[in-house]
């Protein structure tokens, strides 16, 4: 077996794949994984499509003759109609799917010469064995050529034929491929265009070799450039010679198909029966044929319509009305307008799709990009067997701009639900009863209304693993404490090391939050801890608790049928096909609980118990920080907490900025009020470098004058370096084998030696940084940063989020205790500029 120094060399040699117009960006090896439902969706409607479409081509002279009138004109049309010849089984066909906002659909049809099965090959292999939807792809393909050859010459040798245009590269390719791949003893394949056929004494001659099957990469319409071709139909009629696909079965690659089926759909025409009706009105975007008439209602409504030639290839003169301008509609409609006497278009109904995030390669980087997914639905002798996915930055899947990706199938670990609510509805219940004001970022909407939810399998082992790492994390802190001197700088925590000695409690956390997210195959990885000052508390708690309620009473209102909150509720919205049932839409509102109903129970338990660890009774607590909106609105939802807890009313509670701390020789007050405790959602570390002469006291003055409720010993684990050390104790036998195969596991290998990584994909965070500031992928940067920084292997992740970005799983945990979620949706690298959902967990 060859060896390759690259995977793009075993794609150029294996599969005869060539960059694209964009050098390299053609394929990109990070998966895509389609929803199980929304696959038996393509294959199911698929099937209904197919079969439909063959009894049109079948009954094209009797039953469905007035079809004709829809196929428009080209040359040899005619001939090509009146074959006599039984239809030959459909070798192949790729079906464009699109994931629409309540149902797959297709854009087009195409059975003539459908490219993408070495799409479907790569990704066959790429995912051996790992949820692979393209399982058996190529001995399916390659079983369905054997069968057709077997039926018409049995076992004898026959000469093939690959007719391709040697200009189009992807066919002349593709051609290479399917005669390595195709080989056989009894088969014997030559390249051939258009020019190097020959008809004599009855025979397709190619090269001086009679030839018996034409198998094409070649437009039925631009088959006139064959010299002799009319003789070439002759033979083929006269069982002299086979052609693949069937020329018929341009008949079902014509796009006005569409067009003559939303006919008889509106005529309620009893050539289709109920079911084949529903299909079709789901799948296929209305479509009638454009006319001096209908082309005004595209003119007057660009974004509604798209405007496409009946036998266009290649997105060719393909005009979609939502990505012009005005101006740019106005002239696509003169220049479409011209063309009408040239070539028949149709109008087709825009049907929007549902943006996904994929990385592409651009021969260095794997680099996210919001994309649109063409799902080429491949079917051979009638069966489906496999799909590719090509990806573009627009609506428009562009030759010289696409990239594809493997392809897998999978039960969604996470889903969304659409609430349908309105922000405006219960504004005042969010200001008045949460105290939260957040619903924007700088003009960016903060706040999602609707509900994602995780399954019980992924949520289950996210608890697991939480509860396993933290008692990693607690042995590990134990021995850097013990150990302070050493890791003090490593940690770039120098000048903390008293305070942190001054510590009596033995808890790792008051409340801190790990940064979870999900790679491209559905495995978790935990990014970072934020063990000081984890943000989304109020949001998780008192904002969720509304949003959840607004959307139970939307429920009830609206008497709906099915209820994620009712525990007896487990409803979807089928059609009824027997045992296909297909589910409209893909996610249906199954049982599920809520994550976060023991947090606040949680943190008020461990804030008691950092407080008796301390002996003081009663105590007087300050929940102090900065005046910044987040800050503000977290430190007084914890202090909310504990006040109205009936176990914790004896204590007294005061509010206030950390800048009006001030520090006494007899203790710290904050508006007059000497403090036992302060809960301090402001960084240790940036006490360090205050100019405000209190909060410079204040270092020396915390767990001697007053104790901090969230322990000082968390700037530890707050420090990026903490994995540094993890992977470095790792080498010195310090972690049992299951405690280092769950840090292998779960946590990305991080490092301060970036030749230790062995890629060029990583990430750098600075030690002590927040709101990933100065976090910078690879691809972006310029030179390596001049600061205290990690170096962590980049992981690629998968697109939970479909709010147009990357979701984390913010897990809340109280001392060692599971306790909650805080999910965000944004870019690769997280910052302020993102969105909060609810997230509850599927039973």
């Amino acid at each position: 077996m060859m060896r390759y120094e690259s995977y793009w060399d075993k794609l150029l040699f294996d599969y005869k794949l060539i960059h694209s117009k964009s050098v390299k960006e053609i394929y990109s090896d990070i998966p895509y994984f389609m929803n199980k439902n929304v696959y038996k969706q393509f294959k199911y409607t698929a099937g209904i499509i197919n079969n439909v479409a063959l009894k049109i081509k079948q009954g094209i002279s009797l039953e469905y003759k007035d079809y004709r009138e829809y196929l428009g004109n080209f040359q040899y049309l005619d001939d090509i109609l009146l074959l006599k010849r039984e239809n030959i089984p459909v070798f192949w066909a790729r079906y464009d799917g699109f994931i629409g906002q309540d149902s797959v659909f297709y854009a087009e049809l195409n059975y003539d010469k459908p490219c993408a099965q070495r799409e479907c090959m790569v990704a066959e292999e790429m995912l051996q064995g790992y949820k692979n939807i393209n399982e058996d792809f190529t001995l399916k393909f390659k079983q369905g050529f054997y069968g057709i050859k077997e039926k018409y010459y049995a076992d004898k040798p026959v000469n093939i034929a690959i007719l391709v245009d040697p200009a189009h590269y992807e066919e002349a390719h593709l051609a290479l491929l399917f005669q390595e791949k195709l080989k056989r003893q009894d088969l014997n394949f030559i390249l051939a265009g258009a020019d190097n056929f020959i008809v004599e004494k009855d025979e397709v001659r190619v090269f001086e070799k009679k030839i018996d099957i034409i198998l094409r990469l070649f437009p039925t319409e631009f088959l006139y450039e064959i010299s002799d071709f009319k003789e070439i139909l002759r033979l083929f009629d006269e069982e002299k010679l086979l052609i693949l696909n069937d020329p018929r079965d341009i008949i079902m690659q014509c796009k006005n198909l569409y067009s003559y089926l939303w006919k008889l759909i509106k005529n309620d025409d009893t050539r289709l029966s109920t079911l084949e009706k529903e299909i079709i009105s789901k799948v296929l975007p209305y479509t009638e044929p454009l006319t001096d008439e209908n082309i005004n209602f595209a003119m007057l409504d660009k974004d509604r319509y798209v405007i496409k030639p009946v036998y266009g290839r290649y997105s060719e003169d393909v005009f979609i009305g939502v990505m012009h301008t005005e101006d740019e509609w106005i002239q696509s409609l003169e220049y479409i307008k011209s063309k009408m006497q040239e070539k028949n278009f149709l109008l087709q109904h825009f049907k929007e799709q549902e943006e996904d995030i994929s990385y592409y390669y651009n021969g260095s980087y794997r680099i996210p990009a919001k994309c649109f997914g063409n799902f080429g639905i491949y079917l051979c002798n009638n069966e489906v067997i496999g799909a590719c996915v090509r990806w573009n930055s627009t609506y428009l899947t562009s030759e010289g701009e696409t990239w594809f990706t493997p392809i897998g199938i999978e039960d969604d670990s996470v889903e969304c639900i659409k609430t349908g609510l309105e922000l405006q509805s219960f504004l005042d219940k969010l200001v008045f009863e949460a105290q939260f004001t957040g619903f924007n970022i700088d003009e960016k909407e903060y706040l999602s209304l609707d509900i994602g939810t995780i399954s019980e399998q992924a949520f289950s082992e996210l608890k697991q693993a939480t509860v396993a790492l933290n008692k990693i994390f607690i042995k590990t802190r134990d021995y850097v404490i013990e150990n302070l001197n050493i890791f003090k700088e490593i940690l770039s925590i120098e000048g903390l090391e008293d305070t942190i000695k001054r510590e009596k409690t033995k808890e790792f956390t008051f409340i801190g939050r790990l940064d979870w997210i999900m790679d491209s195959y559905g495995r978790w990885k935990l990014l970072e801890i934020n063990s000081e000052t984890p943000a989304g508390i109020c949001e998780a708690t008192y904002v969720e608790q509304i949003l959840e309620e607004q959307y139970k009473e939307k429920l009830c209102n609206e008497e709906s049928i099915g209820n994620m909150f009712d525990k007896d509720s487990n409803v979807s919205n089928t059609i009824n096909v027997g045992e296909d049932n297909i589910n409209y839409p893909k996610v249906t509102f199954n049982k599920t609980s809520r994550i976060n109903d023991m947090l606040v129970k949680n943190i008020v338990k461990q804030g008691k118990k950092i407080i008796n660890d301390y002996n003081i009774k009663n105590p007087i607590i300050g929940f102090v920080s900065l005046t910044y909106y987040e800050d503000w609105v977290t430190t007084n939802a914890i202090m909310r907490m504990f006040k109205e807890d009936d176990t914790c009313r004896d204590n007294s509670y005061i509010y206030g900025n950390i800048n009006d701390l001030v520090v006494e020789d007899d203790g710290v007050y904050l508006y007059g009020t000497k403090l036992d405790f302060i809960f301090r959602y402001y960084p240790l570390d940036w006490l360090l470098d205050e100019e405000d002469e209190n909060l410079k006291r204040l270092l020396n003055a915390i767990n001697d004058k007053v104790i901090t409720l969230n322990p000082a010993s968390t700037i530890i684990s707050q420090s990026k370096a903490f994995f540094v050390i993890i992977y470095e104790l790792i080498k010195h036998g310090f972690y049992s084998e299951d405690e280092m195969k769950n840090i292998e596991r779960y946590i990305p290998f991080t490092t301060f030696d970036y030749d230790e990584l062995n890629t060029n994909e990583f990430v750098i965070k600075p030690l002590l940084g927040r709101e990933g500031q100065a976090v910078q992928p690879s691809y972006l940067l310029r030179s390596i940063p001049d600061e205290d920084i990690i170096f962590q292997e980049r992981i690629f992740q998968k697109n939970t989020g479909k709010e147009g970005g990357f979701m984390v799983f913010g897990v809340f945990i109280t001392g060692e205790e599971f306790s909650g979620i805080y999910t965000r949706i944004g870019d690769e690298v997280t910052t302020k500029y993102c969105k909060f959902q609810v997230m509850r967990s599927r039973l």
